[in-house]
């Protein structure tokens, strides 16, 4: 071990291998300097989770380099230090107290061999172990971050001509970096962006540095089935974030630098249709996964149920509900209280709000509350409502409706909108009980969606009313946008404005849309509902221009996931969102081709004839107006 050569101390119930420099600096005579340094004020919890935490040390010396291996990290520039702890639980810790494994040690001779392989990472200067934890110290990188929050934060923001030169640069940095450490025999079992560390100043060239080395496997040199499953994993991450020409010039940078696998390029070419389609796949089965944890008690959501869950014969609503786990549960009973309040039928309801099931008579307009109602409505919702002012509930006739609220966030009051769904069938019971209710479904593709990074609406809780044994109603309270107008709005409004900006950025728009609508269905989603009024434009967009516009979906009822998409189910989707702008001669026929080929160019993997798609998607839309026609339904 690279280790051996490390001075040992021994403590009561712990030992410990430093590097002998810095042995006086890290140790006393008692151990680790934890309660000087937490006096002091210089020890800092970065990361805390279930299997690891993360502390960051300010020294105060100035110590003179050790190695020369690695310049980067040089001991004179170095004042921090970094500290995990590995609690030691179950099988682990038997093996760790019958010597069979040394987790911190392994890791710190695993990035000792990564520094002489001149792969650039994190240099250890201790490792120890007690009863109950295992310790890695390590030297800190200055000003660097993780490349996946750098590509998010940093990365837009810069200029572009830096940007369109790091497009070339990144890929064939990172392709090298990957390529030297499976040269050198490592296999990373959780590569990913997060934990590649990016140093970058503006006219510098970026760095980049290997993190996590206990997930590295060291052996001979990776080979090329090894070297595919590692690359499928690093790109998961990147594949709906990147354009494919990216990727395939991050496969050929790192196939030039595997010079001793020998590929030609015809395994080139086909690696990377390989890699694409499995990555895909790859990335569909894992979001899948995820999104299970809406239905699951985890540090992400939890169950609630109300005092009264278990009377089934009583005539109150039982609320079970599950949250997201900011949510405290006093917003909960707040949100259950203005239901039975609000909700037509319920009981508290019946003497404060009208039914609005049943239509409007003495001249009174449905949805709307008299002025002795309306004044009880709002004394018994003062306790209720946190900004002191009662909800309105507005009517939405046998569907349900909804109304705006406030709840907190922790300590952070947010605007929420609650719809509310009208259980009034049996049909509608039972898929709700089974989750496959339209309530259930807008909280599920909600939280997917989000998981993709589609941008819609956070939902913050389902709460289901119970009488007797099946839901009555059923609420989902998302969060509220401010500052945001439907998509017919927005090209209104900059098809009105006459200068040239306004016209690019109309040009953007439309293409920003194509991308939206190709995203969800390269995840295989499809929305029966798909118009121009479920997709809002934030206003600051209109008004000054940007890079790109933010778009949000919003009224996920109509959304589902088939299991093959199939290219009926997107003409039809295409077409609903063709038919919201039948009365628009404003629209041209330009305009609506530069949305279906910004749509091929982003939806599609192979190539398409745009005229075909042209005539299905003119003659379904046409269909759609006739039928609303017919039915007296209008197009929004």
């Amino acid at each position: 071990m690279y280790t051996d050569v490390w001075s040992q101390l021994c403590f009561p119930a712990a030992r410990w291998y430093v590097v002998p420099e810095w042995r006086q600096i890290l140790f006393s005579d008692t151990g680790l300097r934890w309660q000087e340094w937490r006096d002091s004020g210089r020890l800092y919890l970065v990361k805390d989770a279930p299997h690891r935490k993360v502390f960051r040390v300010e020294l105060s010396l100035q110590i003179p380099p050790l190695h020369t291996t690695n310049p980067d990290v040089g001991l004179a520039r170095k004042k921090t230090v970094y500290i995990k702890l590995y609690p030691l639980t179950g099988f682990r810790r038997l093996a760790e107290a019958l010597g069979i494994s040394n987790k911190a040690r392994e890791e710190c001779d695993k990035l000792l061999s990564l520094l002489r392989q001149a792969v650039p990472t994190l240099e250890p200067i201790a490792c120890g172990r007690d009863q109950q934890h295992a310790y890695v110290v390590t030297l800190s990188l200055e000003d660097v971050m993780p490349l996946d929050c750098w590509l998010i934060e940093i990365f837009p923001n810069l200029a572009s001509c830096e940007r369109q030169r790091l497009t070339f640069v990144l890929p064939d940095l990172v392709a090298r970096i990957i390529a030297q450490m499976h040269r050198a025999g490592a296999y990373h079992a959780d590569l990913h962006a997060g934990n590649l560390l990016i140093f970058y100043h503006p006219g510098r060239e970026p760095k980049i540095y290997v993190t996590d080395a206990w997930e590295i496997r060291l052996s001979r040199a990776v080979s090329w089935y090894h070297s595919r499953r590692n690359l499928l994993l690093f790109g998961s991450w990147f594949l709906a974030r990147t354009r494919a020409i990216d990727r395939r010039r991050f496969l050929r940078a790192y196939i030039h630098y595997r010079s001793d696998l020998q590929i030609s390029p015809a395994q080139e070419r086909q690696a990377a249709r390989q890699l694409e389609k499995s990555l895909w796949r790859s990335l569909r089965c894992f979001y899948r996964r995820r999104e299970r944890r809406a239905w699951s008690e985890n540090r992400y959501f939890y169950r609630w149920f109300s005092a009264d869950s278990c009377n089934i014969l009583g005539t109150e609503f039982r609320w079970r509900a599950w949250a997201v786990r900011e949510l405290p549960t006093a917003a909960l009973e707040q949100i259950a209280g203005e239901a039975a309040v609000l909700l037509p039928g319920c009981r508290s309801s019946e003497s404060a709000v009208p039914d609005h099931s049943a239509p409007a008579s003495n001249g009174e307009t449905a949805g709307q509350i008299t002025s002795g109602q309306e004044q009880t409505c709002t004394c018994e919702l003062q306790g209720y409502s946190v900004a002191g002012l009662p909800p309105c509930w507005q009517d939405r006739g046998r569907r349900g409706g909804f109304w705006q609220t406030t709840v907190y966030l922790g300590e952070r009051p947010v605007p929420g909108i609650v719809k509310c769904f009208r259980l009034d069938s049996l049909k509608l019971r039972m898929a709700e009980q089974s989750r496959l209710g339209p309530a259930s479904r807008s909280w599920h593709y909600g939280h997917a969606l989000r998981l993709r990074g589609i941008p819609t609406p956070r939902p913050l809780t389902l709460l289901h009313g119970y009488r007797l044994f099946l839901p009555a109603w059923a609420l989902l309270v998302c969060e509220k946008l401010n500052d945001v107008v439907d998509l017919r709005q927005a090209i209104a409004y900059l098809q009105k404005e006459t200068t040239r900006d306004a016209l690019a950025r109309y040009w953007q728009l439309i293409r920003a849309v194509a991308k939206l609508v190709a995203r969800l269905h390269r995840h295989g989603f499809s929305d029966r509902d798909l118009k121009a009024a479920h997709v809002l434009v934030q206003r600051c967009y209109l008004e000054q221009s940007g890079d790109e516009p933010e778009l949000h979906l919003v009224d996920l009822v109509g959304l589902s996931r088939p299991l093959v998409l199939t290219q009926t189910r997107r003409i039809r989707d295409l077409a609903r969102l063709q038919a919201s702008f039948h009365n628009e001669p404003a629209i041209s026929r330009t305009d609506r081709l530069r949305f279906l080929l910004a749509y091929l160019r982003d939806g599609l993997p192979k190539q398409c004839e745009w005229k075909h798609w042209w005539r299905k998607i003119a003659a379904a839309a046409q269909r759609k107006v006739v039928r609303n026609q017919r039915q007296n339904r209008p197009l929004t």
